[in-house]
């Protein structure tokens, strides 16, 4: 028989071996999606790295029903641009509408019962390389695989936009009254979603890394990303490209006009203040910058949540 050394070694090759093949998937969209190099330091074009043919037919098929307390409650199975499947929930308030828009993290602003009551449908999709669009061995974690990662990131604000897609398709929504949220790496992606999608009119950015190539090797950064700086690829002009994609540093400019509030905890140890306070600068005028003591990354306590509703009512949002 074969020592159990053996065969762990067989297992771990042939995981690398299904890692290698879709990692190798993902960077052959990303070298095509960064062919124009030298056109990215401009950024005038870098919206464009998220567009995707809104002509798709919106292919969906219910998963389930229930309802709570009068709100609906679906899930439903939505193909994406790539043909991709995901799922997606959808709370819809009692009615026919028009309805306010949630998009994302509802929890962000008291949950989804919390929004339905003040005439919100919210609507979320599954993460990419979670549930059921799992692959073992892959994660969009920056520290395990990190080309994979900014792929996935990318695509997940396409599916944000396909998902508004399927929304406006099926029910009334009030166009001025769209919102979207996100902590952490989905609150960078709810800024570039809205940066390159005119429909989303407020966002709420929790937690966000303006610029995760600073934040990495600057004052602060986590240690679990130290190792970064030692690698041969991180001070390369690629590495620079693949950062400003996912860097809402960039999208600023695109967001002018519209309500952003952007929340950071003071005893966050994984973006540090300084690092989202970054994103709060570039947008100026356009911003609401609030930190709260005794919060963390998560930003969950009840005193956020009512600071979150207050600043949507301010807003004529709640």
């Amino acid at each position: 028989m074969r020592d159990l050394e053996s065969v762990a070694n067989d297992v771990k090759i042939n995981n690398d071996m299904n890692h290698f093949k879709f990692l190798s998937h993902a960077l052959a969209l990303l070298s095509t999606t960064f062919a124009q190099a030298e056109e990215l330091w401009n950024y005038g074009d870098i919206r464009h790295y998220y567009d995707y043919d809104r002509s798709l037919p919106l292919e969906a098929s219910l998963i389930s029903e229930k309802t709570k307390d009068g709100v609906v409650e679906k899930i439903i199975r939505l193909q994406a641009a790539d043909g991709e499947w995901m799922k997606a929930a959808l709370h819809i308030p009692k009615g026919e509408g028009p309805f306010r828009l949630f998009l994302g993290q509802n929890a962000a602003a008291g949950g989804a019962q919390a929004l339905a009551e003040v005439g919100y449908l919210c609507a979320d999709i599954e993460r990419r390389l979670g549930g059921e669009r799992k692959r073992e061995g892959l994660s969009m974690s920056l520290d395990e695989n990190f080309m994979l990662s900014v792929w996935s990131r990318q695509q997940m604000g396409v599916d944000y936009r396909r998902l508004m897609d399927y929304v406006f398709s099926e029910y009334r929504i009030e166009t001025d009254r769209v919102v979207m949220a996100g902590t952490s790496r989905m609150g960078r992606i709810s800024v570039i979603t809205a940066a390159c999608d005119e429909r989303i009119k407020t966002v709420i950015a929790r937690a966000c890394c303006a610029d995760w190539s600073k934040l990495i090797s600057g004052p602060g950064s986590d240690p679990s990303l130290e190792h970064f700086a030692d690698e041969p690829w991180y001070d390369q002009p690629f590495f620079r490209r693949l950062t400003a994609a996912i860097d809402p540093l960039h999208y600023g400019q695109w967001l002018e006009g519209r309500k952003v509030l952007v929340q950071s905890g003071e005893e966050d140890k994984v973006v540090p203040t300084i690092a989202v306070k970054r994103l709060a600068d570039v947008l100026e005028e356009s911003a609401t910058f609030r930190t709260y003591p005794g919060e963390g990354h998560r930003l969950l306590g009840d005193a956020v949540i009512k600071d979150t509703q207050a600043w949507l009512k301010e807003n004529g949002l709640w």
